[in-house]
């Protein structure tokens, strides 16, 4: 039995305790990490550290005098190429006047078109209601002279 209980033992150690795999991969993490890479990050760091201080030691100085002597140049040149976007924008505004002119023209055009035509009608109107009313009164005359019993025959004057 004490068998047994020992070999159960060895069983549950062998599935779950996991020690020295664990240790194993432990000690080839540190192996990569520090005695294959010899202090690379240290030497990188201080490769950077010296690249900054020679930087703010020389460069800022001669970058300072080189903007102050570059950057009115380019200050001119930005100023002169404002001034002819702004004679550009302007030339346009005047085109742009030209174009809303002749949109207020056509809209001129096309409402006085539509005045003639609106005018056209009401004169046929009026000339249609003419000649009816023309009918009209030629009708109700004749009727009259009908029965008046006037003829076409002229009368005679008195001598």
């Amino acid at each position: 039995m004490n068998n047994i209980i020992r070999d159960c033992g060895e069983i549950w150690n062998r599935l779950f305790d996991h020690r020295p795999f664990l240790n194993g991969e432990i000690l080839y993490f540190q192996e990569e990490f520090e005695v294959k890479r010899s202090d690379r990050e240290i030497t990188k760091l201080f490769e950077v550290l010296e690249y900054v201080t020679e930087i703010r030691d020389s460069q800022i100085d001669k970058v300072k005098a080189l903007s102050e002597t570059d950057l009115s140049g380019c200050q001119t040149k930005l100023s002169a190429a404002l001034s002819s976007c702004e004679t550009i924008l302007n030339e346009e505004q005047k085109y742009n006047i030209d174009a809303n002119l002749e949109l207020k023209r056509e809209i001129r055009e096309s409402d006085w078109e539509r005045f003639q035509s609106e005018m056209k009608v009401k004169y046929s109107n009026v000339d249609h209601t003419f000649n009816e009313k023309e009918e009209e009164l030629s009708e109700f005359y004749s009727d009259l002279k009908k029965k008046l019993h006037l003829d076409d025959t002229p009368i005679s004057r008195i001598e």
